[in-house]
Formats: structure tokens, C-alpha cells, sequence
């Protein structure tokens, strides 16, 4: 109902689509198609990997202007924007007027410092609707650092034209306002800008900086309430960095709460101008503990270079800017990082190194995860990463005696006990990896299935066991455990839970029991299941498959084909039914 209005259709089927609902990335190996790869990839974040695929489509199409400017962008990202104003630059060798590829060129080419250049790209950027608001804050930014604050405010307003809603171009007009002395005007842009986003941090302090109120601070200060307040006032410091206000950005840091990130970022800009006081910050964040400290910002590379230049025997700068730059994809300069550290007493540090090299230095990486544990003797965390380190290499008999200590150790840590129970599936104990989740309660939490799936494993396996040594009921009771959502497990039954592999297991038990009543009633109650749920995820569709087959229905055979040529399940499973005569 709208209003007064009632508003219905009656045909059921009004609201059908026609358009395709189903979608899938391309496989292929042509240029579009590992565009459309990338694509996906950057949609999830993944963005090394994206860029990969993007460099793989230039190679196959060298002036494919969508990559090269996608590529740019992604290198830009990882603070390569020489490297990106090369992928750029060669986008509009072939279209000069493409939008995305003068931004990205012009926002490579400003952080070059080459603004003649940034400011051509991005008024060619600012024709198109998509660009248009970003390349005109960019253009307004630019003003500010040429301290042209009437063209800052042009541009700004150009912006809002655009999108009036634009918390940067507003940012970005208040800044130049105050620049310019037209205090009034600056105090309404701000009033406008806290009215469509109270909770902008930027826009208060902007307010204690046009009176300089200590209350004002305070204000600011008070609102800052997320668990990481700190990164906020990072984060304003960056904004003003980049319309080269140090002493704007040197305020804030100084109003931020003590951390590490926040003091080698105030020591690095009052380099030039108070280098005694940016030695004496720099001490002091050197002192700190390097505890949940994660700098991941393109700006912070400057900082940590700077920092590392400086203080040449200190292991946490360049520790620092291994994570970031890990983090960005450059691994080549982060191993190289990695190996300058000496000294390090921080037992997070080996960890982080140990998963860096794992791969291609397992013996390496092991170290470092000792190490870990030998820093850290009162802590789990470093004997759990040390238990996976030993599964994912097969090292199974290590990875159990680790866990079993562990577990001793710190009885009451859910992710030990896990990770006994995991090992001892591993070495193939299932009944003793059962009896250790009947003791766990795990709270619930994102990936809580995780454990659930575990708690399957191993009764499964323990059913398996029973199976080989023809010990049916004992099967059929592991294999209707391995069916249960309990709730010390941390998760809850889905509404139709796929249960038709152990459903199969046990009716293949029934048989062998001459209770072939309940065999074949297992066995329907699969074939229903598949069959109302054909259109949906088939986790154990090779089951219902079976099923199909056995049953010998006509209209089931090519459903049965369609299912057993699907994913097979695991070996063990596959052994059981070849010894059964199901397969």
C-alpha cells in the first residue's frame, strides 16, 4: 500500500525474470577473459592476484586500455606510481580521451609531484559523469598545494555540482575557506558537513583549528570512540599531508592517543622543520612495544623508510614496512626486509616472518615459529601456528606432540583442543579425535562450522573403522553421531542439513545387519532429498547419485550420470564401497 494507494498484481508470475540470475568468471586464457578474471579478483580484494591476471590480459592484448588502466590503478596502490604512470601512459597512447585512464594517470602523476601533468589528466577525467566529482576534489586538492585557495573553492563547488553529497569536496572547500580567512564561510561548510555525517572526526577539528578552543579539541577527542582511535587521526593526518599542511597534520598526531604508528609519523614530518623534537619522537616510538601494531597505509611507506634510514640498527621500522609492503604485494622487498631483522625479542614478528617464508623455506619458516614458541612460552597462539605449520607440512607425529602438550599446557583453550583433535584425525585416531570435540564448548563465531565439519570427519572416520572390521552397529552408532549439530560446537543445524552420505554408509551397514527394511527407506529418503533439492548445492551429490542408479528408475539415469560425474568423495570412502560392492 502507498498511501491511499493499493498496489497488487494478481498473476504469480509477474514478477518472473528472464535475465540470466546465474553467473560464472570466464576460464579462458584470452585477453577479455582474463580482464573479466581480474575483475572478479579486485571485487574480492584480492588484489595481488588481480593484478597478476591484469598483466596476463596486457600480455595477450598490449593495448588493452581497460587493463593497463586497471593495472595502474593497482600499482598506484602499492606505492609504485612511477611503475602505474608507465601502464596509464600507454592507455592513452591508444585513448587519449579514456576517462579511468587519465585519472589514474593523473592521480599517479601528483603523487610524482608532477601537478602540470595530474592537472591535464584530470580535467580530461572530469568530462566523464563517472570521474567527474573525484577528478574536480583532486583538481581542488592540487589547488590547495599551489595555495590557489580560490580555484580550490571552484573546483570544490564543482564537485558538490555534481554530487552534492560529497564528504571529500566539502572536507576539501572548508580547508580552502579557512586558508583563504573566510572563517564564516569555513564554519558553515562545516555545520552543512557534520549535518550529513556527524560522526566526521575531520569536520570537528577543522572547528577547533578555526578558533583554536581547547573545548573544541576536547569535543573532537570525546567522539573518537572506535576500538583503533588512533587510525582515525592517522587518517586526518594523511588528508592534510596531502594538501602539504605539516603543521595540520603535526596537530593532529599530537592530539592523538600514544601509539607507535602515530609517533614515527610525527617524527617523520617535523623532520625538516624541529629535527631535535622528531629525534626525541622518533625515540620514544622506537621504545614502544611493537603489540598490535599494524601500519598498512601507502603513506606510511614514506615514514618507515625514513624511519629505517635513521635508525639503521633498529629492527622494528623495517619490520613495519615489511608488513606493509607484504601487504601491497611486494614481496621481493619484503623478504629482503624480513632478512635485515636481526635481534628481534617479538615473538608476533617470527610469526609473521615464518608465514612469509613458509613456502618457499619450510625449514626456515619452522625456525622462526620455535623461536615464536621460545619468546613466547606463556602464550597458545605461537603453539597453535606451530601445530598447523606441522599439518600443512605432513609432519604429523611433530604436529601431535606439539598438541598434546599444548592441550596440557592450556587446558582450557578451545583452539588447542581443536587442534588435537585434528592431529589425532590426522594420524588416524578418529574415535580419540571424537572423544576430545565431546569435551570442547566452543562459543559461536564466524567459521564455527569449521569445527562442526571436524566433529563429521572424525565420526565419519570412526564409522569407516567400525565398517572395515564389520563391526556394523558400532558403524551405524559413529555414523548417526556424525550427524548431530551439537551445540558445544558452536554452530546450528542448517534447515535441510546433506546428510545422504552417512544416510548411504549406514544403509550399506543395514544391509549387512538383514534389516534391509530400513536400508531401503534410507535409501528413498536420499532419493527425495536429491531430487527437492536438485537446483541447490550438492556437497554429497555422488551419494544421491548412487541412489538414482540403484533404485533404477528410468527418469533418474541421467541425473545419476550427472551426479557420479561430479566430485567423488575421499579414498577411505571410496575403499568402503568398492569393498561393499557399491561401487
Amino acid at each position: 500500500r502507498l498511501g491511499d494507494k493499493l498496489v497488487y498484481e494478481s498473476s504469480p508470475k509477474a514478477n518472473d525474470l528472464e535475465r540470466p540470475l546465474r553467473f560464472s568468471s570466464p576460464s579462458g586464457s584470452s585477453a577479455e577473459s582474463l580482464y573479466l578474471q581480474a575483475r572478479g579478483l579486485e571485487r574480492e580484494r584480492r588484489l595481488t592476484e588481480a593484478l597478476e591476471k591484469y598483466l596476463a590480459a596486457i600480455d595477450a592484448e598490449p593495448l588493452h586500455v581497460r587493463a593497463l588502466s586497471r593495472a595502474a590503478e593497482l600499482t598506484t596502490r602499492r606505492g609504485e606510481p612511477a611503475r602505474a604512470l608507465g601502464y596509464a601512459g600507454r592507455a592513452l597512447s591508444v585513448s587519449m580521451y579514456d576517462a579511468e585512464a587519465n585519472y589514474v594517470y593523473g592521480v599517479a602523476a601528483r603523487r610524482l609531484g608532477r601537478l602540470t601533468d595530474a592537472k591535464e589528466t584530470l580535467g580530461w577525467a572530469a568530462r566523464s559523469a563517472q570521474f567527474k566529482s573525484v577528478a574536480q576534489v583532486q583538481a581542488a586538492e592540487i589547488a590547495i598545494l599551489e595555495r590557489d585557495y580560490g580555484r580550490a573553492e571552484e573546483y570544490a563547488l564543482r564537485a558538490l555540482e555534481t554530487d552534492a553529497r560529497s564528504v571529500n569536496a566539502l572536507e576539501v572547500l572548508a580547508v580552502a575557506h579557512r586558508l583563504a580567512g573566510r572563517k564564516a564561510e569555513a564554519g558553515r561548510v562545516l555545520d552543512r558537513l557534520l549535518d550529513l555525517d556527524p560522526l566526521d572526526h575531520l569536520a570537528r577539528f577543522e572547528r577547533y583549528i578555526l578558533d583554536r578552543n581547547p573545548k573544541g579539541l576536547e569535543a573532537c577527542r570525546g567522539l573518537i570512540r572506535s576500538e583503533l582511535p588512533h587510525e582515525t587521526w592517522l587518517e586526518m593526518a594523511a588528508f592534510y599531508v596531502r594538501l602539504g599542511l605539516g603543521d595540520d597534520a603535526a596537530a593532529a598526531l599530537q592530539a592523538a592517543p600514544i601509539h607507535p604508528t602515530v609517533l614515527y609519523t610525527l617524527a617523520f614530518l617535523l623532520r625538516d622543520g624541529s629535527p631535535s623534537e622528531s629525534a626525541a619522537w622518533l625515540e620514544k616510538a622506537s621504545a614502544m612495544s611493537p603489540n598490535l601494531v599494524f601500519p598498512f597505509r601507502e603513506e606510511e611507506i614514506a615514514v618507515f623508510s625514513w624511519a629505517l634510514a635513521a635508525r639503521p640498527a633498529d629492527w622494528k621500522p623495517k619490520y613495519f614496512l615489511a608488513l606493509i609492503l607484504w601487504g601491497k604485494g611486494r614481496l621481493e622487498e619484503t623478504q629482503d626486509l624480513f632478512e635485515m631483522c636481526e635481534n628481534a625479542d617479538f615473538a608476533p614478528f617470527y610469526i609473521a616472518r615464518g608465514s612469509f617464508f613458509e613456502r618457499d623455506a619450510p625449514v626456515r619458516a619452522a625456525a622462526d615459529y620455535k623461536k615464536a614458541v621460545e619468546l613466547d612460552a606463556g602464550s597458545w597462539r605461537a603453539r597453535h601456528i606451530l601445530i598447523a605449520y606441522h599439518l600443512r607440512q605432513n609432519e604429523k607425529t611433530e604436529a601431535l606432540a606439539v598438541a598434546r602438550q599444548a592441550a596440557a599446557d592450556f587446558p582450557a583453550e578451545v583452539p588447542l583442543r581443536i587442534d588435537l583433535a585434528e592431529t589425532l584425525l590426522a594420524v588416524g585416531q578418529p574415535a580419540e579425535a571424537a572423544a576430545v570435540l565431546d569435551t570442547v564448548a566452543a562459543l559461536p563465531y564466524e567459521g564455527a562450522s569449521d569445527i562442526h565439519g571436524l566433529y563429521v570427519r572424525a565420526n565419519v572416520a570412526s564409522g569407516l573403522a567400525a565398517m572395515k572390521n564389520s563391526a556394523w552397529p558400532a558403524a551405524v552408532e559413529a555414523l548417526e553421531k556424525s550427524k548431530l549439530y551439537p551445540e558445544q560446537l558452536g554452530t546450528g543445524a542448517p534447515f535441510h542439513a546433506d546428510s545422504r552420505m552417512q544416510d548411504y554408509l549406514i544403509s550399506l551397514c543395514f544391509d549387512k545387519m538383514g534389516e534391509n527394511g530400513k536400508a531401503a527407506a534410507l535409501r528413498q529418503a536420499i532419493r527425495d532429498y536429491t531430487l527437492t533439492y536438485w537446483d541447490e548445492a550438492q556437497p554429497h551429490g555422488y551419494f544421491g547419485g548412487l541412489v538414482l542408479e540403484k533404485l533404477g528408475k528410468r527418469e533418474d539415469r541421467l541425473k545419476a550420470r550427472e551426479l557420479l560425474g561430479r566430485g567423488r568423495p575421499s579414498p577411505e570412502i571410496l575403499e568402503v564401497l568398492r569393498i561393499s560392492g557399491s561401487r
